[in-house]
């Protein structure tokens, strides 16, 4: 009764190794579309290393096609990095795979990890950055947020408390 397969294409785990291919993903991307069901693909991001190199790893290994869902991107890792060299390399990452797939990726992020961010792009360190790149706090509500939340409680599935507030319209109970 499946309509759709989200599979891992690629990831990075470390500044000093290359990145990470799935090799299962080459195997089942066709078969996948072959019965007819929608397509989509996850690069697990790593703010230690080069962020244009990752893109590129996604992009060339993930034969995206028409009906297919746009890349996604997860991300969850701080790495332990200073926080101007994560918020930049998380910028330049998610710019260079909109640019190389010519669409906006989705952001796969839990409620934390992005809760931090915004804490850090509202920063001494973030508000310089945001202005290097002319964009504003609120700059990733325009790609769409695929939430990561482990629960088995779905009566917690409160807006207000389960999406990010980059998503939040005025911090109600409504989200982009």
């Amino acid at each position: 009764g499946a309509s759709f397969v989200i599979g891992k294409v690629s990831g990075a785990y470390s500044d000093t190794l290359p990145p990470f291919v799935d090799k299962i993903w080459k195997q089942t991307e066709q078969p996948v579309r072959d019965v007819g069901m929608v397509l989509g693909g996850f690069h697990y991001w790593q703010p230690l290393a080069d962020p244009i190199a990752q893109a590129e790893c996604f992009r060339f290994n993930f034969d995206i096609r028409q009906g297919d869902m746009p890349p996604i991107v997860d991300i969850e890792e701080e790495a332990g990095i200073a926080e101007s060299v994560s918020l930049e390399n998380l910028i330049r990452f998610i710019f260079e795979v909109e640019k190389l797939f010519k669409m906006k990726p989705l952001i796969y992020t839990g409620l934390s990890y992005w809760t931090s961010l915004e804490r850090r792009y509202s920063s001494l360190t973030g508000l310089p950055l945001l202005l290097k790149y002319q964009l504003t706090p609120k700059w990733a509500s325009s790609y769409g947020l695929w939430m990561s939340f482990p629960t088995d409680d779905f009566n917690t599935l409160d807006p207000t408390i389960t999406v990010p507030s980059t998503w939040m319209i005025d911090k109600k109970q409504q989200w982009r």
